[in-house]
């Protein structure tokens, strides 16, 4: 993710793009949400070498990425700090079930190149990226020495260690391997080294790197038309409505500080070919970042300044907002998009506009459709650390946590955590409704 949202949590207490911010309360949107609890994050005493920034104080320090799969019932985190992926149980949202090190049950030697590089500084450092793939029995995590690593979900043991090699020098990336998206329909993960330049197509059947493609400008061989990736590349989502992945570049043939308008390319999975390229301007989106694929026909990107809906099929905008953010997260259990940045932002999907914006955020967010919670990380440098004691009095100020807020009010949709799944279409998975709920929320709408 872009650096420089990652280091602290903001503080904002302001008007923006319409929505107020004010200290201790989260939204003021169909549903209010509010802190219910802080998950501690448990120190990894051991570190895989002697030249790691370590985290021996506890708390949370560096990280990337969060993940929700609901169907696995599982939260992941990205913990550069403990060079772990952190797992809660979103059934109990009480602790850390478990650290995920490449090393399983056993204890992990220092220097076990199982491990993940962890926290030794921009550029070098890991886990970044994090998803679950095949059905929800993988860990897949980019990090820090331009390796994929798979891991067993239950036991955390390292089932293969990917190099992910550059198409141009034909040898392993310098620096890390960052955000990833999977295509389940033709079993490949999309993964960015951001910092050195390309992609790389793997495989889910063979766990192998079967294709990649340098951003310098000098490809021929995938359509991308002199595009150069002068300020790294970022999140990519795949899109089960047109069978496409979807890829952020922040800045095309620039000078390396998101001035000139960045990019969403369109990729065919198959081909590896690029079969559109979405320009996104500056003055709405300068840098796109995050991406979250949300109801037909909407794509929403978290910039460095500003964020954008734009439309899949053609790349024009729907509707921008001027707060900027880095990862976000499509809801479909109440229809909201949630960005963090600045401020942790609540989209309305239906009518594309801002609700609210909530005090709290870093640049790291996920979501869980039965229950409404959303989880955002609260690192121990941030000014808002305070938070994470209020919501659980056994963290202390200075440690940091994974906040989770609830949702109260009226809800767009009404589904039961762990309902059946009757039917997938493209926007999504339709859950059973619960009666009782579908009559609460038609008395409100009669009122």
């Amino acid at each position: 993710m872009r650096e420089k949202l990652v280091l602290l949590a903001c503080l904002t207490t302001a008007f923006v793009s319409g929505m107020l911010t004010v200290p201790g309360t989260a939204f003021a949107a169909d549903e209010t949400f509010a802190p219910i609890n802080a998950i501690p994050v448990p120190t990894m005493q051991a570190c895989p070498s002697a030249t790691l920034v370590c985290n021996p104080d506890g708390g949370l320090g560096s990280f990337d990425i969060s993940f929700v799969d609901p169907f696995a019932g599982v939260y992941l985190l990205s913990d550069r700090s403990n060079a772990a992926v952190d797992v809660v149980d979103i059934h109990n949202d009480l602790t850390v079930a478990r650290q995920l090190t490449g090393c399983g049950l056993a204890p992990c030697p220092k220097a076990s190149p199982n491990r993940f590089v962890g926290n030794i500084g921009s550029g070098i450092s890991g886990p970044n990226g994090v998803i679950s793939a095949n059905d929800q029995k993988e860990v897949w995590a980019g990090d820090g020495n331009s390796t994929l690593k798979v891991l067993d979900l239950k036991t955390g043991i390292l089932l293969h260690n990917i190099p992910l090699v550059d198409p141009v020098t034909l040898k392993a990336g310098k620096k890390r391997a960052d955000e990833l998206c999977e295509d389940p329909k033709n079993h490949l993960v999309l993964i960015a080294n951001d910092k050195d330049g390309f992609i790389s197509f793997v495989s889910t059947s063979t766990y192998k790197q079967v294709d990649a493609i340098k951003f310098d400008g000098n490809d021929t061989t995938h359509n991308a038309h002199g595009i150069k990736a002068t300020n790294g590349i970022e999140q990519c989502q795949w899109n089960p409505r047109t069978g496409n992945f979807y890829l952020n570049i922040p800045e095309v043939n620039g000078p390396g500080d998101d001035s000139v308008p960045g990019a969403v390319l369109v990729i065919n999975p198959v081909s590896r070919q690029i079969t559109q390229t979405f320009p996104i301007p500056v003055a709405a989106c300068a840098g796109p970042a995050g991406m979250a694929i949300g109801p037909d026909p909407q794509i929403i990107l978290g910039c460095s300044v500003g964020s954008i809906i734009i439309d899949e099929g053609n790349g024009d905008k729907i509707n921008s907002f001027t707060f900027r953010s880095d990862e976000l997260w499509y809801n479909f259990g109440d229809n909201q998009y949630f960005l963090a940045g600045d401020v942790l932002g609540v989209v309305d999907a239906a009518s594309a506009t801002a609700d609210a914006g909530a005090t709290t955020s870093t640049h790291s967010v996920a979501v869980e459709p039965f229950s409404n919670h959303v989880y955002t990380p609260i690192n121990n440098a941030a000014p808002l650390t305070n938070l994470c004691h209020g919501a659980n009095a056994s963290i202390a100020n200075a440690d940091g946590c994974i906040l989770v807020y609830g949702a109260t009010g009226k809800d767009d949709k009404c589904a039961e955590r762990g309902a059946p799944v009757l039917a997938f279409d493209p926007d999504g998975p339709h859950f059973l409704r619960i009666e009782d709920c579908h009559r609460e929320r038609d008395r409100d709408h009669d009122r």
